[in-house]
């Protein structure tokens, strides 16, 4: 996925910024301001580990600012990202060797279907 910020000024990954959005909505945020907000509010665990850099001095992680990551969704490449998720995906299809896969549905979870009937339309 290309960054197409201009070299200077640059305090964020690209990556960093782009998963953080993602998992932002992972968790449920459904728009640009609770995507910012989710990231603003992210503990420092968190954020190491979608990829931002800790300050060299004081050792803590900056989160960008909600407008940063306004901004970065709005720049972002829109095929090139679904190019890019869509080739993670098709990599990750088979389940990693000694996992149990299980697919669950609302269906399911709501107690519409039991072993003995079919699920209800």
């Amino acid at each position: 996925m290309p960054d197409p910020r201009a070299r200077r000024g640059i305090r964020h990954p690209w990556t960093a910024l782009l998963t953080a959005a993602a998992a932002a909505v992972l968790a449920g945020a459904a728009s640009i301001t609770a995507i910012g907000e989710w990231v603003v509010d992210a503990p420092q665990r968190v954020l190491a580990l979608l990829g931002f850099r800790p300050d060299p001095l004081t050792g803590l992680i900056r989160p960008p600012h909600a407008t940063t990551i306004r901004l970065v969704l709005a720049a972002a490449n829109g095929d090139a990202l679904d190019r890019a998720i869509g080739d993670f995906l098709h990599k990750r299809k088979a389940p990693a060797s000694g996992r149990k896969v299980i697919a669950v549905d609302g269906k399911t979870l709501r107690g519409s279907r039991t072993r003995n009937s079919r699920p209800l339309p």
